[in-house]
Order: C-alpha cells, then sequence, then structure tokens
C-alpha cells in the first residue's frame, strides 16, 4: 500500500512539472503517466494471477476462482514448485497443467495439503519439478 501511494504521488507530481516545464514538458507528463499506470497494470496482473487459483477440487475436475472449470480427462502434467533449500517433500505450490489451462494451488490456501495429496496420487506419466529461488 506505501508503494502504491509513492509511485502513485510521484507520478502524479512529475505530471504537473511537466505541464510547468517550458520545454521538454511533454516528456515529463508522459513519464508520469507511465509511472502511474504502471501500478495498475501490476494490480491488474496480481488480480489475474489469483484468478488461477483452485477453489474446489472433486471427482470430475477442479474448479477455480473465476468459476472455470477443468476435467481430469484433459490433465497434461503437475508442476511442483520447490524451494532449493526446503527439506524433501516441501513445496510452495502446486500447478495443474490442463490442454485449456492451468490451475495453481499455493502454499498459503487453506487446502493446500489435501491439494498436494491429489496431485502425488494421480497417475501421470511425467511430474516436473522446478526450483524457486523466492520464498
Amino acid at each position: 500500500m506505501f508503494l502504491l501511494f509513492f509511485f502513485l504521488t510521484l507520478g502524479i507530481s512529475i505530471v504537473f512539472a511537466g505541464f510547468k516545464a517550458e520545454e521538454n514538458g511533454k516528456y515529463y507528463v508522459l513519464l508520469g503517466a507511465v509511472l502511474s499506470a504502471m501500478l495498475f497494470l501490476i494490480y491488474f496482473i496480481i488480480e489475474n494471477s489469483k484468478n488461477n487459483l483452485i477453489t474446489l477440487i472433486d471427482k470430475d475436475g477442479l474448479t477455480l476462482k473465476n468459476n472455470k472449470k477443468f476435467v481430469w480427462e484433459n490433465l497434461k502434467s503437475i508442476m511442483h514448485h520447490a524451494h532449493p533449500n526446503a527439506p524433501d517433500d516441501t513445496y510452495l505450490s502446486v500447478e495443474f497443467k490442463f490442454t485449456s489451462g492451468e490451475a495453481r494451488a499455493t502454499y498459503h490456501a487453506d487446502k493446500f495439503p489435501f491439494v498436494l495429496f491429489i496431485a502425488q496420487s494421480l497417475p501421470l506419466p511425467k511430474t516436473e519439478e522446478s526450483f524457486s529461488p523466492f520464498r
């Protein structure tokens, strides 16, 4: 929230400085507009990534937060995201890749142990692992 306020204030002040500038004012206005718009772009990316989170798992498939449904027959692979220094079988997130999209369950989800159990018990020919340097 602090960064939102900081960049928005900075962008607006640069726009107003561009209006007052006698030469190259249009570049100040453009820079201020880009700084202000970047926050909305970041907010859109974060909210869009939240739509890929799993809310319901049943025998037919998965349901995402945006009510998009995937069936188990279209499941291509499962990717486990882990930290390099974490103990074995400690994952940060599990990503299900379907033919028509992706679904993700993060470590902070309420039912993450259940999702992890389901992911490890599904009979897939290939399970991929990727390591993330961030935790």
